[in-house]
């Protein structure tokens, strides 16, 4: 699904298309599609996956497809992954809305 042009309200199912493709699993989990401070769709996991290659490797393809699905809504491959404080992360939880098991919408 290439983006030339993507509409706000599209973002959502699009998002969902490429955590399907992804085949994200514990390894990553738990994930949150974040709408960062400039208005771009981010990744934030929690640090541990960092030292996980496969993890890593996982998060570069989803990033990728996430880049390719969304245009210019997407952040830019050096900002597209952020690893956060798992405590942190437990704070989202609360305004999130799980789209896949341990993936979540904020």
């Amino acid at each position: 699904m290439s983006a030339s042009f993507v509409r706000f309200d599209d973002l959502r199912p699009r998002v969902l298309a490429a955590v399907d493709e992804a085949l994200l699993g514990e390894d990553t989990a738990p994930l949150y599609i974040v709408r960062n401070l400039f208005g771009k769709i981010t990744i934030s996991v929690g640090t541990h996956v960092e030292r996980n290659a496969r993890a890593r490797s996982t998060l570069r393809s989803f990033s990728a497809t996430l880049r390719e699905n969304l245009g210019a809504h997407a952040a830019s491959e050096s900002s597209s992954v952020l690893f956060v404080d798992v405590g942190l992360l437990a704070s989202l939880k609360n305004g999130a809305q799980e789209l896949r098991s341990g993936v979540y919408w904020v």
